[in-house]
């Protein structure tokens, strides 16, 4: 459903009439997860060619509607503990299915899935001074590793035609049926298969965060990865504000 995507980062609706508005469009995500931080929701109204209308429901009793338990002797506690499942729930935290989280200090994961070797030399030698690269040869050895239950990666990248499901199919399965969203896992395609445009239209619709054509710049798409990173920090820190409100808000509910 196009009106529920819009609620997802990176995403848009297509009008098949005009493309002037190109936005990347997070406000809406980071909105919705801090109205569902506080147990409330964004519903949206929408008519073709005439506007859309955007409702915050929040609910008056934060305690009764989140479910806390709060006692005059452990409520900051309580409450605490209830906001970190909130934010981990709301925003995919930590390793999704079981993995474990990049150790501090070092660099970020990525999970390069190619069926050849030589582009997987070429990932290695321009992105290994700023990720640990972990290679895939087609898409059930990407869908073993994310299963495998070892560090979650950071980043997934993605060629299109490989042995086995194709790259549109990987992405369709971990957005679709793994529920992985772009702040979890964004996924970024390469490719050199032609028509070029309508590979990056397949690539987008199939679930991918970006896209680039083989052959690729890498001073191009180490900056693309850096601004992907940084939107998924502002996501991150958006919810964390909003965990903190939240918590003075029980706070102040639970005083006589």
């Amino acid at each position: 459903d196009a009106l529920a995507r819009i609620f997802e980062p990176f995403q848009q609706t297509e009008n098949k009439d005009s493309r002037s508005f190109q936005g990347i469009g997070l406000g809406l995500s980071v909105a919705m997860s801090i109205a569902r931080l506080h147990g409330g929701e964004i519903r949206v109204a929408s008519k073709g060619g005439q506007g859309s209308t955007f409702t915050v429901v929040l609910p008056c009793d934060f305690s009764r509607r989140a479910g806390l338990t709060i006692r005059a002797d452990d409520g900051a506690a309580a409450t605490k503990i209830h906001a970190a499942k909130l934010v981990a729930a709301q925003r995919g935290g930590g390793p999704p299915r079981g993995g474990v989280t990049t150790p501090a200090g070092q660099r970020p994961l990525a999970l390069s899935v190619d069926d050849d070797d030589i582009n997987q030399e070429v990932i290695e030698q321009n992105l290994g001074a700023d990720y640990r690269i972990v290679r895939a040869m087609n898409g059930l050895e990407a869908y073993a590793y994310l299963d495998s239950g070892k560090e979650f990666p950071s980043l997934m990248l993605l060629d299109v035609m490989m042995p086995g499901p194709s790259g549109f199919e990987v992405a369709r399965e971990i957005r679709n049926k793994r529920s992985l969203s772009h702040t979890q896992l964004p996924i970024v395609m390469l490719s050199a298969r032609s028509p070029q445009e309508a590979t990056a239209n397949e690539a987008f619709d199939s679930g991918t965060t970006d896209y680039m054509q083989k052959p690729f710049s890498t001073s191009i798409l180490k900056h693309r990865l850096s601004c992907i990173d940084e939107m998924r920090q502002d996501i991150r820190k958006a919810e964390v504000a909003a965990v903190e409100a939240y918590r003075q808000e029980a706070e102040r509910a639970r005083k006589p």
